[in-house]
């Protein structure tokens, strides 16, 4: 499920930078977003080994398929609508990235991107892939988005102590692009339950910032 969220919150945030998303509302916006991802990524194996050599025939891989989508969409826009995502947020492309980092042709949205940084004065490579870098047009701030899916919120206390947001904006400062926020958003699975951040009880997401 949280991986069928992130494309589909990916596959929006990449069409804005292309300003060819529909001119329609985030229901339809969120429907347009499953559909095309759904096409290209619709699994062709129908199959799935449940272990101890029973496969899920066609039919409840499918219903489980439809359930988990139908679960992505309902999640998809709850975010759009709690956030106001598609204008509070401007997507920035990788023709913001100092020259050596930048790759070559037209500039591609900084959405699902996947980077590798050399740490300075060692042999290692610091390997990541960071879900968004926006500007916050109410601020102005350059943020790198984050989003989680969770059966239940971590403590904000704890999620102090995670320290992969931070690298991420220190890696985009040291490729060009002066990151001055975090922010990562968690959306609960199960919005029914009781969560520890007390976010909004109807949508069940919760935002920090770092």
């Amino acid at each position: 499920l949280g991986t069928v969220y992130h494309e589909i919150m990916s596959n929006l945030l990449s069409a804005s930078f292309h300003n060819n998303t529909p001119e329609k509302n985030l229901g339809q916006l969120v429907d347009w977003s499953i559909k095309t991802w759904d096409q290209a990524k619709r699994p062709l194996n129908r199959t799935v080994s449940m272990g101890a050599g029973f496969e899920m025939p066609d039919t409840a891989f499918y219903l489980l398929w439809e359930e988990t989508l139908e679960s992505a969409r309902i999640m998809a826009l709850l975010t759009l609508e709690k956030l106001d995502l598609m204008n509070r947020f401007e997507v920035l492309g990788t023709d913001m990235l100092a020259p050596e980092f930048r790759p070559a042709g037209d500039p591609l949205p900084l959405v699902e991107y996947k980077f590798s940084y050399p740490i300075e004065g060692t042999d290692y490579v610091f390997n990541g892939v960071i879900d968004a870098v926006v500007r916050d047009r109410n601020s102005g701030h350059i943020v790198v988005l984050d989003w989680k899916t969770k059966g239940k919120f971590i403590n904000e206390d704890d999620e102090l102590m995670n320290m992969q947001v931070g690298l991420y904006q220190y890696v985009m400062r040291h490729m060009g692009i002066p990151v001055t926020r975090g922010l990562l958003y968690q959306m609960r699975t199960g919005i029914h339950k009781p969560s520890l951040n007390k976010p909004d009880k109807k949508t069940g997401i919760a935002e920090m910032s770092r």
